[in-house]
């Protein structure tokens, strides 16, 4: 009897460790897939010493799977004025794909923002109508949603960004021994500054990484190579409003009321914007009425036909989402000007997609971009990457991988675009380090949200960082 249960024990002990009594194994069953998460996490950042320690920080928001093994990762910079909320998508998507982590930067200058004074205004414009006049004049200044004093912002130029960026750079060598640095936008070109910066221990920045990410990088520093009088004119003006106190870019109307444009499209789309002659919608279309969601697409949209870019919004093109429709005189019922959505125009971007990304981590706008930093911007197009006094240098010894991702560019991709090539001039980046991807059909910040964006841009770029994973442990750290 004794013997039996014995044997009963062990068969019962067996099965659960996979084995059926032949002595072959049985399929395990699959194990729990690992979970995602995104966490937001605040460093240390550069100790400027006219900021006071609560600013002196810098956040990232994580995205991440569990219990991965010296994953890839990406940190990402975003452009002028623009939050870490356009990477919201796509690094959702990548992420799940399996082995890689990407980080969004989120700035020091974010800190100084009182995003929950802006809910609360935005709460009473839609509660209280009679209010609304002096809710909106009020919402135009931005200073009303500075938490901290804006004097320290005169010194957050170069340095403190490369520093700053240089901290969440060594949090991910800590986890991985493949970091890659990308930037969208003005981004991109503070990217390259940082593979070029020599740190305070003398190493350079592209020491640090396996390889860079080109996001549809803006020209600037190219197309205006050796034009002195338009680039020392910049200088003088950023300079001059530094001296006068006005430390961060401002633009009209201010981006509190570009923000509240884009909750309201997303909350009530088809409803009648109160904010439309505030944002130079021409005075037939006002006569007419334009819903929430057309004056999103009036702001954003590249491809509004009949009306001028220029005329619309400083960032009428970033998307190809659709175009506004008119009701003609013979309609009858609702006759405002409403959105004809992207499926209907063969655009590549659904505009909802677009705008949930200012309720995504790190939202669409930074409030607070400082001039000090566009100052020193403009010196580096100056002087290319000869800039001692910013302590950014021509170093031959960049040799790094190189992904570029441009928009709006022609089909060829033998045609490197010119900001990439002056890059690579100024590097010891070869042609054969180079891939470059191009996307006609898409605008600025379609790579995030387009339709076919998954396929066309998001698979080509998860292969490429996983094709230069470093091998071997995490890096180790210098002290």
């Amino acid at each position: 009897m004794k013997n039996k249960n014995t044997a009963v024990i062990v068969l019962i002990a067996l099965v659960v460790l996979g084995y059926t009594n032949d002595g072959y194994s049985r399929r395990r069953t699959a194990a729990p897939a690992p979970k995602f998460n995104v966490t937001k996490e605040v460093i240390p950042g550069f100790h400027e010493p006219n900021t006071p320690d609560i600013l002196n920080r810098v956040g990232y928001y994580r995205y991440y799977l569990r219990g991965q093994k010296n994953p890839a990762i990406l940190v990402l910079v975003s452009g002028y004025i623009s939050g870490a909320g356009y990477f919201d998508n796509m690094a959702r998507k990548l992420v799940k794909r399996g082995n890689v982590e990407m980080w969004t930067i989120n700035r020091r200058q974010t800190f100084m923002e009182n995003r929950d004074l802006m809910r609360k205004d935005i709460r009473e414009f839609l509660r209280y109508p009679s209010r609304r006049k002096s809710i909106i004049a009020r919402m135009n200044n931005a200073d009303r949603y500075l938490r901290h004093n804006v004097n320290c912002m005169r010194h957050w130029g170069l340095q403190v960004q490369m520093e700053d960026i240089n901290a969440v750079i060594r949090e991910a060598r800590e986890r991985s021994s493949s970091v890659f640095l990308g930037g969208w936008s003005d981004g991109g070109e503070f990217l390259m500054a940082y593979t070029n910066y020599k740190f305070r221990d003398n190493h350079f920045g592209h020491e640090d990484l396996a390889g860079v990410v080109f996001l549809d990088v803006d020209p600037e520093w190219a197309v205006h190579a050796g034009k002195t009088d338009r680039i020392e004119g910049a200088i003088r003006r950023h300079r001059e409003a530094i001296e006068k106190n006005r430390l961060y870019v401002s633009v009209s109307p201010g981006l509190p009321l570009y923000t509240m444009a884009v909750e309201l499209a997303r909350l009530y789309p088809r409803s009648r914007s109160p904010l439309a002659d505030h944002f130079g919608v021409p005075p037939k279309l006002l006569k007419k009425g334009i819903t929430n969601r057309a004056l999103a697409g009036w702001l954003f949209d590249y491809s509004v036909r009949d009306y001028e870019r220029w005329q619309r919004s400083p960032f009428a093109y970033f998307i190809r989402s659709g175009d506004i429709t008119v009701p003609s005189r013979k309609r009858r019922g609702n006759n405002v000007v409403d959105w004809r959505p992207n499926r209907t125009t063969g655009e590549v971007t659904n505009l909802d997609m677009f705008l949930s990304a200012n309720s995504a981590p790190g939202h669409l706008f930074e409030l607070f971009y400082p001039r000090r930093l566009i100052q020193d911007f403009w010196t580096i197009a100056k002087s290319g990457f000869n800039c001692p006094e910013l302590n950014v240098y021509h170093s031959p010894e960049n040799r790094l991988p190189l992904f570029n991702a441009q928009t709006r560019a022609n089909y060829d991709t033998a045609i490197l675009p010119i900001i990439v090539s002056w890059y690579m001039n100024r590097s010891g980046i070869k042609r054969e380090h180079v891939a470059n991807h191009h996307f006609p059909a898409y605008s600025h910040a379609d790579i995030f949200f387009a339709s076919p964006a998954d396929r066309e841009f998001f698979n080509p770029l998860y292969r490429w960082m996983r094709s230069n994973m470093t091998p071997g442990s995490r890096v180790t750290l210098r002290d």
